[in-house]
């Protein structure tokens, strides 16, 4: 890798962590205003910072969550399209990337509402989550590098 790419994709990943960090903030104050919300409590646990979220009901924080969990899987999918961008020069593994998400998030929202739809709406929003989790952290990354090396390497090997 050329010097400009190597400080490139040190620089998406300094952003990737931090943006991991900050997702854990603004989730870990808004399930402590939920937690306040549902028992009725009037102290709160939340940083000084996000002292807004007290004005809102736990069901509106419950919706926001699943809002903030969308635009945090969006965000750290393009993380993750710009580093195998710079990774891997050709587009096509782009829609690999893309496949994968969208794999992920349909198999979350089917879950979610087959749960829903089957009255075990926890059970279907316990695993809805936890693949919602995946696409909101570096796993997706973990997964799709060593995955779509092999894909070049078998490509490479194979005679066209």
């Amino acid at each position: 890798m050329k010097y400009r790419t190597s400080f490139f994709v040190l620089l998406v990943v300094l952003i990737f962590i931090a943006s991991g960090f900050f997702r854990d903030y603004v989730f870990h104050n808004v399930n402590a205003q939920m937690r306040t919300s549902y028992y009725g409590q009037k102290d709160t646990e939340l940083d000084p910072g996000m002292k807004f979220l007290e004005g809102y009901t736990y069901l509106k924080l419950y919706y926001f969550k699943w809002i903030l969990t969308l635009l945090f899987s969006v965000l750290f999918m393009g993380y993750t399209l710009a580093l195998i961008r710079l990774y891997f020069p050709l587009k096509t593994y782009l829609r690999w990337v893309l496949l994968a998400y969208g794999f992920l998030f349909g198999v979350a929202a089917l879950f979610w509402t087959g749960g829903f739809l089957a009255n075990h709406s926890e059970k279907g929003y316990l695993i809805a989550r936890f693949l919602m989790d995946m696409t909101q952290s570096p796993i997706m990354l973990i997964v799709l590098i060593p995955a779509l090396r092999m894909l070049k390497k078998e490509n490479a090997e194979t005679p066209g």
